[in-house]
C-alpha cells in the first residue's frame, strides 16, 4: 500500500496535548511531517490502515486527506 497525505485536527479538550498526541500517531506508523501544536493540527503521512486506527484514538477530532496544492509559475500572458 501506498501513504497518503492527512491533516489531523486534535478536539478542544485535547489540544494541549498535541504534541504528545503527534508523538503517539508516529509510533504507531504516522509519519508526522508537521505539528501546529496553538490550533491543533498535525500534517503528515500513513497508509489507510494507519490512518483508521489514529481516527480511533483519543482526542482526535478529524482525520481528512491532505491535497498540495502547486500554482504554475509566473508569466506575465496569463492572470494572476
Amino acid at each position: 500500500m501506498s501513504k497518503l497525505s492527512y491533516a489531523v485536527v486534535v478536539d478542544d479538550h485535547h489540544i494541549d496535548a498535541t504534541r504528545a498526541i503527534a508523538d503517539t500517531m508516529s509510533s504507531q506508523g504516522f509519519v508526522v511531517v508537521s505539528v501546529m501544536p496553538d490550533i491543533g493540527a498535525i500534517y503528515g503521512e500513513a497508509e489507510e490502515t494507519v490512518a483508521s486506527r489514529i481516527r480511533k484514538m483519543e482526542g482526535i477530532e478529524e482525520v481528512r486527506l491532505s491535497m498540495d496544492v502547486q500554482l504554475p509559475p509566473f508569466s506575465s500572458a496569463l492572470p494572476q
